[in-house]
């Protein structure tokens, strides 16, 4: 079975394989890029600001940059699992795209796109081989791939808008999710940031939010994305996100969420060579 990882390419986007095996509820997730999910086995809810959207096997949904959601995905009853597939995309791929269709409703939150066409689900995995087999094929042509998933949006009347929230805290979320495992300080980010730490502190107070909390969420947010999309250990995931303590890991991953680390992938291993990894279009 082939190892499951993200992948992606610095000024282009990424991708992965979602694979959980239980019914979870995961609160307020802030989505860093903006990306495409496309289901593949079970059903996906996603909850904002007292809008819903529910999908099942062959939707996909359209999701905005920087924004924050509660998500429910539930296993099919037939194959035991959610599976999903996600692309997303560096914001300059879509800043540089020009849309083709000037009546398109710009997404800046989620957007549904029910039982998509078998090409639209084609041109999906054609993209995101551009991240599996990233040695053979160009960043121009891998960016043009991108491009063509934007177009498919286009013909759904539907483009990703700018993102609407510009604070100090998106700023920070996108430094510390370059490497989650960095020992970060409020007066170097203030530093990289243009300001001292006091004004620093001043803004995120006014934003509703403290560097720790900040800190804290991102990483913990790293570590949910890791569970579900890649095979390393729980051990190797807390490292990853700045624990060297797993046990301490796993408490501020279930204060944070309501479930432990181990909850994601609890019959993971007995499943694994069950679950299908193959592409279904």
């Amino acid at each position: 079975m082939t190892e499951r990882k993200i992948t992606s390419r610095t000024g282009v986007g990424s991708s992965a394989h979602v694979l959980q095996v239980q019914p979870l509820l995961a609160k307020n997730i802030t989505v860093d890029e903006p990306t495409i999910i496309l289901i593949r086995h079970g059903t996906k809810i996603i909850r904002w600001a007292r809008n819903e959207i529910e999908l099942t096997s062959g939707d996909a949904v359209i999701v905005g940059e920087g924004e924050s959601f509660d998500i429910i995905n539930t296993p099919c009853s037939l194959s035991g699992t959610y599976e999903a597939d996600w692309l997303s995309f560096s914001s300059e791929v879509v800043t540089d795209y020009t849309c083709r269709n000037s009546r398109c409703t710009k997404i800046n939150e989620a957007y549904a796109l029910e039982a998509t066409s078998e090409s639209f689900r084609k041109s999906f995995y054609h993209t995101t081989d551009v991240f599996t087999d990233s040695a053979s094929i160009p960043d121009a042509l891998a960016i043009g791939r991108m491009h063509e998933m934007l177009g498919w949006l286009d013909e759904y009347g539907i483009c990703f808008g700018a993102h609407l929230r510009n604070g100090i805290e998106r700023k920070i979320r996108r430094l510390i999710s370059s490497d989650a495992s960095h020992t970060w300080n409020i007066k170097h980010v203030a530093s990289q940031l243009g300001m001292s730490e006091a004004t620093l502190r001043r803004k995120l107070t006014a934003e509703n939010t403290s560097f720790s909390k900040l800190i804290a969420d991102v990483r913990m947010c790293r570590a949910l994305t890791l569970l579900q999309v890649t095979d390393l250990s729980v051990t190797q995931i807390a490292l990853e996100v700045g624990y060297e303590s797993p046990s301490k890991f796993s408490s501020r991953f279930r204060h944070r969420f309501g479930f432990g680390p181990g909850q994601v992938r609890e019959e993971m291993i007995t499943m694994g060579t069950q679950a299908t990894l193959t592409r279904e279009i």
